[in-house]
């Protein structure tokens, strides 16, 4: 972007190489020695929380922040909100910044709700005049009942977010800043905070930041990747939070904890050709398919567009190395005329992912999402607790095949695409192997959608009137 073009922007918020170091020192009284050696000698470590960051966000935008734990997300709202100075750069803010940071802070914990809304609401600018003039309309957004007037301390993590969010939801801003705090609200109030973001950001600027892929994608318009202090990409939030999980998920050989996994592989050597993968239900084969739709299997359609396969290099995945998923492809089970790949929704369909082990993998997981063309998460499922055997083995160059019998909801029209993976460990804890994004693209027809990201095959609708 050019001068030009930034002369013409008007930007709500901009940062300007921001970077932020921290002293941290190994003992307390190595603090009272740097004070009277001063620069001659040193007794702290330097920290680099924020490395020469720059961001332009434009007024009446929601911006997102995403990152793992640590790469600065939180530092950096810190000092765009003014609770901490940045060592290097500048930012600049215009106009009335609220601020949803640290899941409590602001509060005291002796004081009542009522208190700390008076209090936080006083901070961030309001009279008291003004604060008992919203005081009643604050409480009702939070919600809590007669809690409202007993001490902070006493609060869930919920009720404290109810409180906090009703303040800044109530103060009149120009800007909204939110740090993960809505993670712990229940769903009735998440709901309502989505809908006041909503209504909010049609003349405001909202700054966001969130693990969760699906509100990062349909609430934010630009997004950035933090990484160990360092802006390492923006631009669509869908990008960006396929950047972030490829590199959430994809671990380095020495986070896979090789030595303990081989170990227990070649316990276990002998016993694998003998360990089978069972259905989550076992009604679900080759004859329950032939009489639930009273077809053979040869007049199934295949209905996809993009068949991954070793060589369709266009197809973005990471991993590959242990285990290699070599195709996706789906079938619709009700489709027999009409081939090509269209869905209208309400088919049963049968989604096969082959994946072929390279080395011996203990505990095989494979899974999909579908998602549709925002990134949006639709539905998905893994086999994680289709396995009898737990202790499951594939042997070096075992091909394994996954099978998912579902009805498809009903989409609206448009482009879908359907993210497998392959992975080893448990549904609690496990690392991925391969994960390989838009491995099948779905076209859906459907034009009968009322309302909602899909539907349901509705099977009646009536309206009647009686005199």
């Amino acid at each position: 972007m050019n001068n030009t073009e930034t002369e013409k922007k008007q930007f709500s918020i901009e940062v300007n190489g921001v970077s932020k170091n921290y002293k941290i020192f190994g003992r307390k009284r190595d603090w009272l020695k740097q004070m009277l050696w001063g620069k001659r000698k040193k007794y702290f470590k330097d920290v680099k929380a924020l490395d020469n960051v720059d961001m332009n966000i434009e007024k009446g935008k929601v911006y997102g922040i995403v990152g793992k734990n640590g790469s600065g997300k939180s530092t950096l709202l810190q000092i765009i909100c003014g609770t901490t100075s940045a060592s290097k750069g500048s930012v600049r803010a215009r106009g009335k910044i609220a601020a949803l940071l640290e899941l409590g802070s602001g509060f005291d914990p002796d004081f009542s709700g009522r208190e700390n809304i008076y209090l936080n609401a006083m901070l961030m600018g309001l009279t008291k005049q003004q604060v008992e003039e919203k005081i009643e309309k604050i409480i009702a957004f939070a919600d809590i009942g007669d809690y409202i007037d007993e001490p902070i301390r006493t609060y869930s993590s919920g009720m404290v977010v109810r409180v906090a969010f009703a303040v800044i939801a109530n103060v009149e801003a120009d800007i909204l800043i939110i740090d993960e705090a809505l993670a712990v609200g229940d769903v009735y109030f998440t709901q309502k905070c989505m809908r006041f973001i909503q209504r909010f950001k049609e003349n405001g600027t909202i700054l966001f930041v969130s693990h969760d892929t699906n509100t990062v994608i349909s609430l934010c318009d630009t997004a950035i990747l933090l990484d160990k202090g360092n802006k390492v990409y923006e631009g669509a939030p869908k990008d960006v939070m396929e950047r972030y999980t490829r590199n959430l998920k994809c671990k380095s050989d020495e986070e896979l904890n090789e030595g303990n996994a081989r170990n227990r592989e070649k316990e276990n050597n002998d016993r694998a050709s003998q360990r089978t993968i069972l259905n989550r239900e076992s009604k679900y084969d080759e004859e329950w398919f032939k009489s639930h739709i009273k077809k053979k299997k040869e007049n199934y359609k295949i209905v996809d567009t993009l068949k991954y396969g070793e060589d369709v290099s266009k197809v973005e995945s990471f991993g590959g190395k242990k285990a290699k998923i070599i195709e996706v492809k789906i079938k619709n089970l009700n489709q027999t005329e009409q081939g090509g790949a269209v869905i209208e929704g309400g088919e049963l369909v049968h989604l096969i992912i082959k994946v072929k082990a390279i080395e011996q993998i203990e505990r095989v997981i494979i899974g999909f999402l579908l998602k549709n063309d925002k990134g949006i998460v639709l539905l998905g499922d893994n086999t994680g607790d289709t396995n009898e055997n737990k202790e499951y083995i594939a042997s070096n160059g075992t091909m394994i095949t996954a099978e998912f019998i579902f009805t498809m909801p009903l989409l609206p029209k448009g482009e879908y695409s359907i993210t497998s993976s392959v992975a080893r460990g448990t549904l609690e804890s496990h690392n991925i192997l391969h994960w390989v994004n838009d491995s099948l693209i779905l076209v859906s027809h459907c034009t009968s959608i009322a309302a909602g990201l899909a539907g349901v095959a509705m099977h009646s609708i009536k309206l009647t009137s009686t005199k």
